[in-house]
């Protein structure tokens, strides 16, 4: 779907425009048999959404019946209404893997049914959420992985040189590395690194790896990397905004609109309580491997279309809970913004709670009724930071205030006035040209623009004073209005003979003062340019 179908304009013809690039299967398996599922009714509201559905028994279990459906399918995606949990997952995806990239293929979870009290109208919103997925799928570009083949006892001779002479490919669940957006920062930013808590990524010279073993795909890279370079597999940044943007974009008919990100475990907290509220049928459940890569992007985008977005976590003892902190801190920056706004607020939030507690009525709690706007803003995908600042410039236009924390997806450079000394080492290396010399008729001046900074260190680290410090800090009304921040100012220092330039007056104030403090009185030395000095 292009960009001029996915902002404002996006209504009640979206599903269609979306579902014709994408394959529907219904798969009628033992497993779901204990759902109490109207099949004939399913297929009849699904078709609403695609006009070819296939409905399948047990492909499932049948990887080579799932391998003939898509044989020669030209779709963008395929997504497969059926069991939802792990192990179904894992067949769906390995069974179409050797024909599509695994990310094509959607499961759209039938056990949800029960969290929407079997209503099947609601349970197509989700649905409709999948195909918006599946459909923007190919945007990302998965690389294959070679795998090594390794020798067995099991296998005969004539497999062993069969599998010996062919390439042998898998797809890695490893966030996908965009390298063409990593090669201008990668020298000095190492935020994937330092973000992740489990020792997964690797910077090697200007290479970024990552060990397969050791990487929990908690995502929390994926958050923290402020240029797009890395993006989660099975939902990209393109896939998000426009996930968002169909949710948003829903018939008027529902008081609430909104998504749950939770991971498997978060969707068996849902489905166990069968007493328990059910969820509103505007609300949709998005499954991610883990909701540490909720973050900044995904908090910002869905506050700008005025849509409750919740990141529910519900076990404590999980090994990934460390790499929340990330998504929590975002959550609160956003929420901070909005109300400095003085806007009608959304529900942005993280919620960590129990798998054993009252999960559903916690989420209905927290989901907001409101009235959807009339338009929706028109969001900048061309890059994630573009996408971070035009969302931001739609919820808090003119908001001049300081925010501060982890989960900042904008950065601040100060700049320490004692000990610069104007020499221009940051702004040469500056990639966006964020940092600039300004050099006027009597004074030399250092500009920065928020906006442009990309929070790759190379200012900080080419510095030979030490006087840069890239934290995570930003104004809004700096970043939206391309404001130029002045960081210091500094007058010229002038030959006292001829008047020539020589540089910084800061600069030959700290030479002198540096030989004023060995007993050397240089002045009339210092301030005098080459030819002035060749010629005492």
């Amino acid at each position: 779907m292009s960009r001029s179908t996915t902002s404002a304009n996006l209504g009640s013809d979206s599903a269609e425009c979306i579902s014709s690039d994408c394959r529907l299967i219904i798969d009628v398996c033992k497993h779901s048999e204990t759902l109490k599922v109207d099949w004939d009714k399913l297929n009849l509201t699904l078709k609403e959404l695609a006009p070819d559905v296939t409905v399948t028994r047990s492909i499932c279990e049948s990887p080579i019946r799932l391998a003939e459906l898509v044989k020669d399918d030209y779709s963008r995606g395929v997504v497969i209404v059926g069991c939802g949990d792990a192990d179904h997952f894992r067949r769906y995806r390995h069974a179409g893997a050797s024909k599509i990239p695994p990310n094509y293929i959607e499961v759209a979870d039938l056990r949800l049914l029960n969290a929407y009290g079997h209503d099947y109208d609601a349970f197509n919103f989700n649905v409709e959420l999948h195909i918006v997925r599946a459909a923007h799928a190919s945007e990302l570009h998965l690389q294959p992985k070679h795998k090594p083949f390794q020798f067995s006892n099991t296998v005969s001779r004539r497999q062993f040189f069969r599998a010996a002479t062919a390439t042998l490919e898998e797809y890695s669940d490893t966030p996908a590395y965009q390298s063409r957006l990593c090669a201008p920062y990668i020298k000095y930013c190492t935020h994937c690194v330092s973000a992740c808590h489990y020792g997964a990524v690797r910077k090697d010279g200007l290479v970024i790896t990552f060990d397969d073993d050791k990487c929990n795909l908690c995502g929390a890279c994926v958050v923290d990397c402020p240029n797009g370079a890395l993006q989660n597999p099975n939902l990209s940044d393109v896939q998000l905004v426009n996930l968002l943007e169909s949710a948003a974009s829903e018939s008027t008919d529902y008081s609430r609109r909104g998504i749950i990100f939770t991971c498997d475990q978060g969707i068996w907290a849902i489905l166990k309580q069968e007493s328990a509220p059910k969820l509103p049928k505007g609300v949709g459940v998005v499954k991610m491997s883990c909701v540490a890569a909720v973050g900044s992007l995904h908090y910002m985008v869905a506050a700008a279309l005025n849509i409750d977005l919740l990141a529910l976590c519900p076990n404590s003892l999980c090994k990934r809970k460390v790499a929340l902190n990330l998504g929590r801190s975002a959550s609160e920056i956003v929420n901070n913004i909005v109300k400095e706004a003085k806007r009608p607020s959304p529900n942005i939030r993280l919620i960590e709670t129990e798998i054993k507690d009252d999960v559903v009525s916690l989420l209905n709690q927290a989901l907001t009724p409101k009235t959807i706007a009339d338009r929706l803003p028109v969001l900048d995908t061309g890059s994630k930071r573009r996408l971070l600042t035009t969302a931001l410039s739609s919820i808090a236009s003119g908001v001049d205030f300081g925010f501060k924390g982890v989960g900042s997806p904008f950065c601040n450079v100060s700049v320490d006035t004692d000990t610069c000394t104007l020499c221009g080492a940051c702004s040469r290396v500056c990639p966006e040209n964020a940092l600039e010399s300004i050099d006027e008729i009597s004074s030399l001046a250092l500009v920065f623009t928020p906006e442009k900074c990309s929070f790759c260190y190379a200012c900080e680290a080419a510095c030979p004073e030490h006087s840069i410090h890239v934290e995570r800090a930003f104004n809004p009304k700096e970043l939206i209005e391309d404001v130029k921040v002045m960081k210091i100012k500094d007058s010229k220092a002038t030959c006292l003979k001829c008047g020539g330039y020589l540089g910084p007056a800061r600069k030959l104030e700290k030479v002198e003062k540096l030989l004023s403090t060995n007993g050397v009185d240089m002045h009339n030395h210092i301030y005098l340019c080459v030819y002035c000095k060749s010629q005492r």
